[in-house]
């Protein structure tokens, strides 16, 4: 049996989400031994806890196959036709309970690692957004300094002007702010 694992791209099964939800799960089937001690766990699953399960999920047939094979198994079958298998040799109630739950909740899709956190179906052809997409060309090369307007009583931000000596900024593109923290910065 291969081990390797491939890769993916995260994506719904048959478009959940964008109708009704439709269980994946189609049909449990229990081929175990009625005798032997290692499938004591089946049993009691079949015996005390499947008639409650099929109530609960009525979308999921149970078909029980007691046989004398030496190893037993609980297949999974889902709508989009792949089958998932175990063998529940020494399970316990909880166990055979437990992978019970992991089938139901399952899409029936082998597990695959993602090839990266994002990903669409339609990318833009327009290119990623940056902190400098919607900014003016004029101000992109340029820093800016806070200067407090004594007149106004508030801060101003300006663009810093290179040629003077002393540091001042000169007046191009006055914005106010509150508290010296800025609060609308316009196109910058």
């Amino acid at each position: 049996m291969d081990r390797t694992i491939p890769l993916r791209h995260l994506k719904t099964v048959l478009n959940q989400g964008v109708g009704r939800y439709l269980p994946q799960l189609q049909r449990l089937t229990f081929q175990f031994s009625k005798t032997r001690m290692n499938n004591k766990g089946v049993r009691d699953f079949l015996e005390s806890k499947s008639e409650r399960f099929c109530k609960k999920h009525p979308h999921v047939v149970l078909y029980v196959l007691p046989t004398d094979a030496p190893q037993s198994r609980i297949i999974a079958e889902y709508l989009n036709g792949n089958n998932l298998e175990i063998n529940p040799n020494d399970f316990t109630l909880k166990q055979v309970e437990y992978w019970v739950e992991i089938f139901n909740s399952k899409s029936g899709q082998r597990d695959f690692k993602l090839t990266s956190m994002h990903h669409t179906e339609i990318p833009s052809i327009q290119g990623q957004w940056t902190p400098a997409t919607y900014k003016k060309q004029q101000s992109l090369g340029n820093k800016f300094c806070k200067v407090l307007d004594e007149t106004a009583g508030e801060y101003k931000v300006q663009i810093e002007s290179a040629s003077e000596e002393d540091a001042s900024c000169s007046s191009v593109e006055d914005v106010p702010a509150t508290n010296g923290l800025f609060t609308r910065v316009g196109a910058f």
